[in-house]
């Protein structure tokens, strides 16, 4: 990126999610013998090794998802879904911006000043709620 940061807001689950990476390894390593129950050095081994502790935690996780949430499988989709299809659009449109401001380097052999002025003038001129989702970039 040239100086500009798009911002997106998370919700809070995602952020919980992130968090709870923590708790994965750690139920992992002491529920479910994540370096207790495997002693070989093969590399394939240990990964099968992993992939079955992390079956072992993806059922235990169903089965407790359904015993305290009242949301669907097919609501959770949509919503894993809507959050992997923003990052999506974020991103291209994070590669549209980045190449129109390459080229506009190139073709007008643009300083890094006038590219972030002008990156400045773009976001002002964005409505207020799109505003939110980009920082100006510092003075260079």
């Amino acid at each position: 990126m040239h100086g500009y940061v798009p911002v997106r807001k998370r919700d809070p689950g995602s952020i919980h999610a992130a968090l709870n990476i923590e708790t994965y390894f750690k139920l992992t390593k002491s529920y479910l013998k994540l370096r207790t129950e495997c002693h070989s050095t093969s590399y394939d081994a240990i990964t099968s090794h992993m992939v079955v502790v992390a079956i072992r935690y993806m059922i235990l996780s169903v089965e407790r998802f359904k015993n305290s949430d009242n949301r669907s499988l097919e609501d959770l989709f949509y919503g894993v879904q809507r959050e992997i299809v923003n990052e999506l659009i974020d991103c291209a449109i994070v590669l549209m911006i980045d190449t129109l401001l390459d080229s506009v380097r190139e073709y007008y052999h643009a300083s890094e000043t006038q590219v972030t002025e002008l990156v400045c003038l773009f976001i002002s001129r964005l409505p207020e709620n799109w505003k939110i989702h980009f920082q100006m970039p510092n003075a260079v």
